[in-house]
């Protein structure tokens, strides 16, 4: 979860031209994965907000090479990064025998810990 969201400040940042002020793979404790919850998902919602999703964003890698996407592209990728980690979570998880909890984002957001 940390890596998630550490990845989606990271594309936000790069939307908003700064740099990111997390590392791609922080340590971080269950109050302060609800604290950056909140803290990505609202910044998300305000840069997805003001910005069309044909713009394009130059950017930077962690690797240093350049690139450019649409705003659209980016969201789509972040969906799509964060889906791909839960699923890996959960199929390692079962393949030691662990019932993984349930990680649909939808649910997520129907409890008390996660709401925005």
């Amino acid at each position: 979860m940390a890596h998630i969201l550490a990845a989606q400040e990271i594309w936000n940042a790069r939307i908003a031209g700064r740099k990111a002020q997390i590392p791609v793979w922080p340590d971080l404790s269950k109050d302060d994965l609800r604290i950056w919850n909140e803290r990505v998902y609202e910044k998300a919602i305000q840069l997805w907000s003001a910005h069309l999703p044909e713009k394009i964003i130059s950017y930077a890698n962690t690797k240093g090479e350049k690139f450019e996407n649409t705003v659209l592209e980016i969201l789509d990728h972040t969906i799509n990064h964060a889906t791909h980690h839960r699923a890996q979570v959960a199929v390692f998880a079962r393949q030691a025998g662990i019932i993984p909890p349930v990680s649909d984002m939808i649910v997520f957001f129907r409890t008390q810990d996660f709401k925005h």
